[in-house]
């Protein structure tokens, strides 16, 4: 169910990052869009209406930082 599920996200144009991961969410899915209408119309007509989707939830990134090489541990 995952799997399709990360397929069909993977596909929109929109999706930038998609990360599953353990814990109460299966799946977190990084967007870039217009504004806050348009990542409600993503949303409603892409995301909630998916088989196994129970609940989704948004969140606003405000900063992002990123390491692209990381020291040997």
């Amino acid at each position: 169910m995952v799997e399709a599920i990360t397929e069909h996200l993977w596909g929109l144009e929109e999706v930038v990052g998609i990360f599953v991961v353990s814990g109460v969410d299966d799946i977190l899915v990084q967007l870039a869009v217009r504004d806050t209408d348009h990542l409600r119309d993503v949303v409603v007509a892409e995301v909630a209406g998916l088989d196994g989707v129970v609940d989704e939830t948004t969140s606003l990134i405000f900063e992002h930082r990123r390491k692209v090489v990381i020291s040997p541990l």
